[in-house]
C-alpha cells in the first residue's frame, strides 16, 4: 500500500511538472487549452440558456481567440471557420442583451461574419442581422440585409426572412411590397398564426396589390373572425382564381371539398416563384395538396450540370421530417419517383441541393407530378 502512494505521489509531481513547463511556451499553452476551447461553444450555451449572457460572451470570445491563433498558425479553413461560429455565438448574445449600444455591437459582429462567410449557418447570419436592424428602427438597412438570406438561405428561414422584409416594407410605407412578402409567407408557412401575428398583418393599409386581400384574410382567420376572412380571400379568388394555395383555403374556410393535387403540378408554384423551367433547385419549398391520407409517389425530373467529383444529393423532406435522398447522375432530364406518405389536406415539401459545397454545378428541377400508389 505503502508503494502505491509513493508511485501515485510521484506521478502527481511529475505531472504537474511538466503541465507548468508546457504552460511556459504560448504554442504548448494552446495545446493544453484546445480540449477546453473545443467546449467553448458547448459551455457557453449552457450559460445563455441560464441567462448568465455576460458569462456566455467571454466563453465564446476565448474560443475565438484560440482557434483565431491556431489559424494565425496554419491556416487551416476548419479553424477559420471555427473562429466565425465563436464569433455568430458572440452575436447572437449581443442580439438577446437588447440594449442599444449591444444590438450596436450584434450588428458589427454579424457584419464582421458575413465578410468573412457569407453562406455560413444556411443564411442565418443575413436573417439576425436584418432582425436586429429592424429593431434599431432602421428598416432600410434591415431590407438590404434580409437580400443576403434569398442569395445562401434555405428553407424556414426564407420564410422568416419574407416576414421581416415584409414587416420593414410596412414600417417604411410601402405596403404594395409588404403585401407581396406576407402573401408568400403566408402561401408556404406550415405552422397556423397567433393572435399577434393576426393584429399585425391586419394593419396592412389600403393598395393596389390584390395579395393584400390574401393577407387580411389570414389574420382574421387568426383572430377568429371567418366572415371577413371569407370576404378577403373571395376578394383575391375574384383577382386570380387560379391560386391553388387560396383555392384550398377558401375551402377550409367554407368546409367544401377542395381540389387536390394529381397529375403534373406546376412549377411555378414552388417556392421561390419564377417563370423559369428547367428552375434551379437548391432550395425549393412546395405545399402538395391531396384528399385522403396515404401512400403517393412524387415523379420529379431532374438533372445536374456538375464539375466536381462529387454525385449531387438531393435531400427531400415532408412535413420537416427526412423522407429520401436522391442521387442527380445525370446532366440529362431523368425521372426519379420518391414514395411519400401524405396527410389529408396540406403536405410542406422541401427539396434541397445537399452537398452543394462539395461540387461547382447547378441542379434542375424540370417537371413534377403526383399519383396515388398502387
Amino acid at each position: 500500500m505503502k508503494n502505491i502512494l509513493i508511485v501515485w505521489l510521484i506521478v502527481l509531481v511529475v505531472s504537474f511538472s511538466l503541465l507548468a513547463f508546457l504552460s511556459s511556451d504560448p504554442r504548448y499553452l494552446l495545446r493544453i487549452e484546445e480540449l477546453q476551447a473545443d467546449a467553448a461553444l458547448t459551455r457557453g450555451m449552457e450559460f445563455r440558456k441560464q441567462g448568465k449572457l455576460k458569462e456566455a460572451v467571454e466563453t465564446f470570445k476565448r474560443g475565438e481567440n484560440y482557434y483565431r491563433q491556431l489559424y494565425e498558425e496554419n491556416h487551416l479553413s476548419r479553424h477559420q471557420l471555427l473562429v466565425v461560429m465563436h464569433q455568430l455565438a458572440i452575436a447572437d448574445s449581443y442580439a438577446i442583451l437588447g440594449g442599444t449600444d449591444e444590438l450596436e455591437i450584434a450588428v458589427d459582429s454579424y457584419r464582421q461574419v458575413i465578410r468573412q462567410e457569407p453562406s455560413v449557418s444556411q443564411g442565418q447570419p443575413h436573417l439576425s442581422l436584418g432582425d436586429v436592424l429592424m429593431r434599431l428602427g432602421r428598416y432600410g438597412d434591415a431590407v438590404n440585409a434580409y437580400a443576403g438570406v434569398f442569395e445562401y438561405g434555405h428553407g424556414l428561414i426564407l420564410l422568416e426572412a419574407l416576414y421581416g422584409r415584409g414587416r420593414c416594407y410596412w414600417l417604411l410605407d410601402q405596403p404594395d411590397s409588404a403585401a407581396d412578402d406576407w402573401y408568400l409567407f403566408l402561401r408556404y408557412i406550415d405552422k397556423s398564426l397567433g393572435d399577434d401575428h393576426g393584429r399585425e398583418f391586419c394593419q396592412l393599409p389600403v393598395c393596389a396589390n390584390p395579395r393584400r386581400h390574401f393577407v387580411l384574410a389570414h389574420a382574421w382567420q387568426a383572430l377568429g373572425d371567418a366572415e371577413k376572412a371569407k370576404i378577403h380571400l373571395q376578394a383575391y379568388l375574384d383577382t386570380t382564381p387560379w391560386d391553388r394555395s387560396a383555392n384550398y383555403f377558401h375551402a377550409l374556410l367554407t368546409n367544401q371539398p377542395f381540389q387536390p393535387d394529381m397529375g403534373t403540378i406546376s412549377l411555378a408554384d414552388c417556392f421561390y416563384p419564377s417563370t423559369q423551367i428547367p428552375r434551379p433547385i437548391h432550395q425549393t419549398l412546395l405545399n402538395l395538396y391531396v384528399a385522403a391520407s396515404g401512400m403517393y409517389e412524387l415523379t420529379a425530373e431532374m438533372s445536374g450540370e456538375s464539375e466536381g467529383t462529387e454525385i449531387p444529393v438531393v435531400e427531400i423532406r415532408l412535413n420537416r421530417l427526412p423522407a429520401d435522398d436522391v442521387r442527380i447522375s445525370s446532366s440529362q432530364p431523368q425521372q426519379y419517383t420518391i414514395p411519400l406518405e401524405l396527410r389529408t389536406g396540406k403536405n410542406f415539401l422541401q427539396l434541397t441541393v445537399k452537398n452543394i459545397g462539395k461540387f461547382k454545378g447547378v441542379m434542375f428541377l424540370h417537371s413534377l407530378a403526383l399519383k396515388k400508389s398502387e
